[in-house]
């Protein structure tokens, strides 16, 4: 589930759907809300939400132009591929922030994606929810991000550690000297 802090700039209602207008990393988005008749107090404008979305419901296009009815659009460049038989999920950076698009492989090369390659992301307003975010939930996010570079590292030293063990394997294999 892709998870991107964002600030309420503005809420229309009419019938009992609210479209929602924030703001994150320097984007604008929309969320449409059904069922919006009495709306909770939190989801005001100037609040701090989480904008969430399933990564099967955004879409990647390169070199977009003309008119399409999808407003919602990240700048993204493609930080890592994860290559499926059928499905693969795409690792893409939006500003400061990780979210994922889970497309088929087909698409994936029929768009030529590759590491570097920048993209724009899409995600329609109904597809977008939004969750409260409190005070701890900003430092979680923050503590996500660290955790995420972290991670990146430890996953840099865990694959050097891997080859390193693979030579050792091998020097046994050749007679080197093993030890228990």
């Amino acid at each position: 589930m892709n998870k991107i802090p964002a600030k309420i700039i503005n809420i229309t209602t009419s019938g009992g759907i609210a479209l929602v207008d924030l703001e994150t990393g320097g984007c604008s988005l929309s969320a449409l809300i059904v069922d919006a008749e009495e709306l909770p107090v939190w989801l005001s404008p100037g609040a701090d939400v989480l904008a969430v979305f399933k990564e099967s419901e955004l879409s990647i296009a390169v070199r977009l132009s003309g008119k399409i009815s999808l407003r919602n659009r990240f700048p993204c460049k493609v930080t890592n591929i994860n290559l499926g038989e059928l499905l693969s999920v795409v690792e893409l950076r939006f500003g400061s922030f990780t979210i994922h698009s889970a497309i088929t492989t087909r698409s994936v090369k029929s768009l030529e994606l590759e590491i570097g390659t920048e993209v724009t992301a899409l995600i329609k307003a109904n597809e977008i929810s939004l969750i409260k975010q409190t005070e701890s939930g900003k430092r979680k996010a923050e503590n996500g991000k660290r955790k995420t570079e972290s991670g990146k590292r430890k996953a840099e030293s865990g694959k050097r550690k891997t080859e390193s063990g693979k030579r050792k394997a091998e020097d046994g294999r050749k007679g080197g000297r093993v030890t228990r």
